[in-house]
């Protein structure tokens, strides 16, 4: 998908429904991806809004936590994250994931991909969800941005199910 200026992506309905009780417990309903401007030309980034799924606090809460309190950037596929009032103006460098307080949105820092493709510098995105008490990965999606702001999905992965011929959701 892309490249685009604005991508939103979301776990379907039909997913959601062949996923049974699991489906029930997405911490992360949509995200929105759209370009982040930073200073300089090495580095890129994606601010990613994030509407977390009804109850989303709670799962959370009882299936991570640090010192800190619950990790919502590990609900993302992120371990470690940093507080978005440390975003420098130029990325701070590759890699970096930044929350906002409120958890309404994150950036991810990454360099510039040199085509939509360039899957060498792609970042990850996780929907997952809980099961026995532990976040278990759902979905995935991989995504580029280029210096001019296009953000491009370069692969996505759903585990456990696939869709059939007939475009439903089964498991794998």
């Amino acid at each position: 998908m892309g490249p685009a200026e604005e991508i939103v992506v979301e776990i379907p309905e039909g997913l959601k429904e062949a996923m049974g009780p699991d489906g029930e417990n997405l911490f992360l309903q949509r995200a929105t991806l759209t370009a982040y401007e930073l200073d300089g030309a090495q580095n890129c980034a994606v601010r990613i809004d994030l509407e977390w799924a009804p109850g989303a606090d709670e799962l959370i809460a009882s299936s991570s936590s640090s010192d800190d309190g619950p990790n919502y950037g590990f609900a993302l596929g992120y371990a470690y994250h940093h507080p978005l009032s440390e975003l420098s103006p130029d990325g701070e460098g590759p890699g970096n994931f930044f929350i906002a307080d409120d958890y309404s949105h994150a950036v991810r820092v990454n360099d510039c991909a040199a085509s939509p493709m360039d899957d060498d510098n792609s970042s990850a995105l996780d929907f997952k969800f809980l099961r026995d008490g532990d976040m278990t990965d759902g979905a995935e999606i991989d995504f580029t941005v280029m210096k001019d702001g296009s953000i491009t999905i370069v692969d996505s992965d759903v585990e456990d199910f696939v869709r059939d011929s007939n475009g439903d959701w089964v498991a794998d």
